[in-house]
This record gives structure tokens, sequence and C-alpha cells, in this order.
């Protein structure tokens, strides 16, 4: 019995102990009452480096703050008059954050305090307002009658319209074509039509992107000179016609002419693997040629064909006259994505007899040819592109070039 009550009294005591020593704050414990609140808080809007170009996201960084735990970032969405309510968007240890949420169109300021606990500090200041629009990617060529020109482009996320703006005097000034929030739509493509337009003459085009709070940067400068055809070939000769890579690229694996009569065409394969169209003319007058794939037979390209008596050359130029190559406006986007990619370029334009025609900033898209003096010469343009030291020829064009004194 003696030995019992001992054995209590000391698991007593040892009770007592140990529910002292809970209550008994440690020395290495820190009490904090108040955090101040972060300071040098900065939020700077980014472009995504993704394929397509699309897309932004906000860095955000600020000073550390001394016994914070964590850090609660809070973002508001605003509207059209600039307001917005503040909703927490997320809890993070380090002082910096990058938020790959937000949307294309809309405008975002943030704000951030720190926490330990139930300990929370004051917000930082609030961050200017930031956000971005999607720029349209912009195509531009003739339609299938050549009768007019064809627009279209993609649907932009956050914009509910779009303004086109076009230039008569090689783009010098642009005026409003079209403003509208609702063009013609199919499957997230919108196009539109330009019917004033005439024979010869040089147009500029660009888009922009909309909504009631802010406005996309202007699309590529996409130029056009009106013809009533798309490919020419002078009657009894047979020509390589540029850019059929372009359109084999895009499914189409055989060819055929309406009229055979006034022109025939075939797809051949040079000896380096790449293919080209050759186009023959038997007389006079205009034929469509018809783009089919065996894979998708509702999918047929029409391109117009004129056939002539007279020479064809792409460029006729007066002397002391230059002109500027448009075929490559469609890629330069393309270009720019693959040298932002780290990927290497090359561009060479060279004329083979300069005494003649001569060529201005041969390494860029924006060359021009410029006439010398009186007879004909060949352009030749190739683009390479040199992935991790592997060069490929992405696109390869000639062009037939007459100086005159009078044209």
């Amino acid at each position: 019995m003696k030995n019992l009550k001992k054995i209590m009294s000391v698991l007593l005591t040892a009770m007592i102990v140990f529910s002292a020593a809970a209550v008994i704050p440690t020395a290495s414990a820190k009490t904090v009452k108040k955090l101040k609140k972060p300071t040098k808080f900065s939020a700077k809007l980014k472009s995504s480096s993704d394929l397509l170009g699309y897309g932004s996201y906000v860095q955000l960084s600020w000073k550390k703050v001394k016994n914070a735990k964590k850090y609660e970032i809070y973002r508001a969405k605003l509207n059209a008059k600039g307001k917005g309510n503040y909703k927490k968007l997320k809890a993070v240890k380090k002082v910096k954050y990058n938020d790959f949420s937000i949307n294309s169109g809309t405008y975002y300021k943030y704000k951030v305090r720190a926490v330990n606990g139930k300990v929370k500090s004051k917000f930082s200041a609030a961050s200017k307002k930031l956000g971005y629009m999607n720029t349209p990617t912009f195509g531009v060529g003739m339609n299938e009658k050549c009768d007019a020109i064809d627009m279209q482009w993609f649907k932009i996320g956050g914009a509910t319209g779009y303004k086109i703006y076009k230039s008569t005097d090689k783009g010098k000034s642009y005026k409003l074509l079209k403003s509208s929030k609702s063009f013609k739509q199919k499957d997230g493509v919108y196009t539109y039509t330009d019917t004033s337009v005439k024979l010869g003459e040089h147009y500029y085009y660009y888009i922009t992107a909309y909504n009631s709070v802010m406005t996309s940067k202007k699309s590529n400068v996409y130029r056009k000179v009106f013809k009533d055809y798309q490919f020419a070939v002078q009657a009894g000769d047979t020509t390589s016609v540029n850019f059929l890579s372009m359109l084999t690229s895009f499914g189409y694996d055989d060819v055929e002419s309406e009229d055979e009569s006034i022109a025939t065409c075939k797809i051949s394969e040079k000896s380096s693997g790449e293919q080209e169209l050759l186009l023959t003319g038997v007389k006079e007058g205009y034929t469509y040629l018809k783009f089919k794939s065996e894979y998708d037979t509702a999918n047929v390209g029409r391109v117009k064909v004129k056939v002539t008596n007279e020479p064809v050359y792409d460029f006729v130029l007066k002397k002391g006259e230059s002109a500027e190559v448009y075929d490559f406006d469609s890629i330069k986007s393309d270009i720019d994505k693959f040298k932002s990619m780290g990927m290497k370029i090359k561009i060479s334009a060279v004329s083979n007899a300069p005494e003649i025609a001569k060529i201005t900033n041969p390494g860029s898209l924006n060359f021009k040819i410029v006439g010398v003096s009186e007879g004909e010469v060949l352009v030749k343009v190739k683009i390479s592109l040199d992935v991790e030291g592997d060069t490929q020829d992405v696109l390869t064009a000639k062009y037939m070039v007459r100086v005159t004194e009078v044209i």
C-alpha cells in the first residue's frame, strides 16, 4: 500500500511538472504583434515567349518583411471606369510571383501584405493598372475572282470589335476602312472584303482589336498590289510560279487547269526535293488553277491565271525608279517570331545584273529593286533558317525585272 501511494505521488508530481512546462514559453519562441507593410512593390507586364507569340504575364516583387511567414497577393479586375474589387489571388513564401492567369482585354491592379499567423500587415501601395490585348494576326489576299481584296484574322480573346485601316498613298497616311463588332466569322476566323479597289493600285492595310477599356497594338501592315490575276505567263512560255511551297504546306498535292486550252500546269520536284509549280501558257485568256488534296477532297483552292501574248515581268521599272517586293509581308511576323526564339535567319536578295537593276538593303525583307539602266534582269531571293547549326532553305523566289526609259 505504501509503495502504491509512493508511485501515485511520483506520477502526480511528474504531471504537475509537465503541465507547468507546457505553459511556460521557451526562450526561442517569438511573439509577433505587428508587421510592417511590404515596400518597393513592383508590378511589370511581361510578354510570354510561346510559339504563337500570344499571351503576357505580370511579374510581381517586393522587399522582404521582417518576421513575415508568407505574403498574400490581392488582385482587382478593372471595369471600363477603372474600378474593381480586390480579391485574394495567392499566398506565397517568396518575395516574388508571376501571375500567368491574366486575360487579354482586361486591366488589373495588385497589392500585397505580410502575414504571420493571425497577424497581418497593412497592404502595400497598389500597382498601376496593367493589361494587354493580343494583336490580331492579319492576312490579306486577292479574292477568287480577282475583283476585290479579302482579309482574314483570328478571333482575339477579350475583344468586342475590330477596326481595319487602309492607305492609298504607300503607307504615308491611313483612314478607317471598317469598324464593327459583327464581322463575318466562321470557326474563330473573321473575314472582310474590300471592293473599293482599282487595277494596278497599291494598298496598305492593318487591323486593331478593341473593347470598352483598351485597344490592341496594330497588326502587321499588309501591302497589296491589286491585279485581275494571281499568276501570269506568256503564251508559249513555261514559268515556275513563286511560293508553291506555301500552297503545298497547306496540304495541296495536286493541281489542274480548268481550261487547258489556255494554260496547262503541273507540280514537279526539283533535285533538292523542293516542289515547284510549272505553268505553261497556250493562248491569250484567263483560266483557274484548281489545287486539290487527296486527304481532304472538300479543301479545294482556286487561283486565277492570266495568259498574255506580251512578255510577263514581275516588275517593270523606269530608270531611277524603285520597287518594294510585297510577297513577303505575310511571313514577316513568322520571321520575327523565329528570331525571338533564338533561331538565325539569313536573307539574301541578289540581282544577276546590278548595272541594270541593283538591290538595296539585300539582307532584309524590306529590300528594294532599283532601276539603273534599260534592260532585263533576274532577281533571286533566298531565305534560310538555322536551327542549332542545321540550315534549311524555307523560301526561294525569282523575279524577272524590266527596266525601261519610258513606260
